[in-house]
């Protein structure tokens, strides 16, 4: 359920090293866009401190969305887990 995988990738931005989720906002959904026909999206926004460089926080973000079962390819707007 998608719902369930933004709160959990919320949960797991708290845990990312030198940073802190400071605020986040409700859950959101939005209609998708690039012409592959697929369900709405659901979004949040999240706020962190964080005491890391630009490429660390990167390669540290990037990892929930793998822990979160994101598998990337060359799709542009492409569905989402």
């Amino acid at each position: 359920m998608p719902s369930r995988q933004v709160e959990a990738a919320v949960a797991l931005l708290d845990e990312i090293p030198r940073t802190r989720l400071i605020a986040r906002s409700s859950l959101y959904r939005s209609a998708p866009f690039g012409g592959i026909e697929q369900p709405d999206f659901v979004n949040a926004v999240a706020a962190l401190l964080t005491r890391l460089p630009p490429g660390e926080l990167l390669h540290e973000l990037q990892s929930v969305e793998t822990r979160q079962g994101r598998e990337r390819d060359d799709t542009r707007w492409g569905p989402r887990v």
